[in-house]
């Protein structure tokens, strides 16, 4: 009898070992998040025309030239009353014509589309923005069902990140481009660092944690090195959303 117990022992202390070797090894498999709340996610495209009001005469149509067109990636915070809240850099909503050319009887003219993860386009338009943390929001009547997100604390330094973007903005119907990295630390001001490659277009990426979280936002990177990117974290994006509450009047915390 004393042996039967001393092999059973021995039998199941060897296949615990095998199993706490397995999880040791494969652990990203159980604990990173797998869902980044893809049905939030949109790709923003703004075209600014240069506009010929054609004042001279009857029979004479308004001219729109494109001149410039830009892209961002967004998030959709929240839903209120059938429309979409959007989030995203706060420098793609700002984005402005230096030269003036209103002197010549020409003015200028933006449109916003967004574009959500089946490649369906819809109109937005940019509802509040704030400079000193380089966010902005959007409201557009895209409909479709979200999942509600939830805000982390910065995670620790080393930490694995993640983040669905549109560089380039390239956005395809049934094409998600998934990046991760490593949480490397916030400085004095608040600009956060992460190890996630972004390059235009990348603008306005939320960053998660493991646990699908949000922590933070893709705003720049290096010019000369793409495979760090920076932008603010979970504290100044929910202040921003606060802010954006008050001056709407509508509550946009998702939670």
């Amino acid at each position: 009898m004393k042996e039967k117990i001393k092999r059973y022992t021995k039998f199941l202390i060897l296949f615990l070992t095998i199993i706490c070797a397995i999880i040791a090894v494969r652990s990203g498999i159980f604990l990173e998040k797998k869902d980044l709340h893809k049905e939030n996610f949109v790709n923003l495209s703004m075209t600014e025309f240069l506009v010929d009001s054609c004042d001279t005469g009857v029979n004479c149509d308004e001219t729109a030239v494109p001149i410039v067109e830009s892209s961002a990636s967004g998030f959709i915070v929240w839903k209120l009353d059938g429309l979409s809240y959007i989030l995203t850099a706060g420098h793609f909503c700002n984005h402005e014509i230096v030269e003036n050319y209103s002197f010549l009887g020409f003015s200028i003219k933006s449109e916003v589309t967004i574009s959500d993860f089946q490649s369906i386009d819809h109109d937005a338009e940019i509802i509040f923005i704030d400079d000193s943390s380089d966010l902005c929001l959007l409201r557009s009547t895209i409909k479709r069902d979200i999942k509600t997100i939830r805000f982390s604390s910065m995670p620790k330094i080393g930490e694995k990140v993640y983040a669905i973007s549109s560089p380039l903005g390239i956005s395809e119907n049934g094409v998600l481009l998934h990046f991760d990295g490593f949480f490397s630390g916030c400085d004095d001001i608040g600009l956060c660092y992460y190890t996630i490659p972004a390059t235009s277009g990348s603008s306005g990426s939320i960053v998660f944690d493991r646990a699908g979280y949000v922590i933070g936002m893709i705003q720049m990177t290096p010019t000369h090195f793409r495979s760090v990117s920076l932008g603010v974290g979970s504290p100044d994006i929910l202040s921003f959303l606060r802010d954006a509450s008050d001056h709407l009047k509508i509550n946009l915390i998702p939670f």
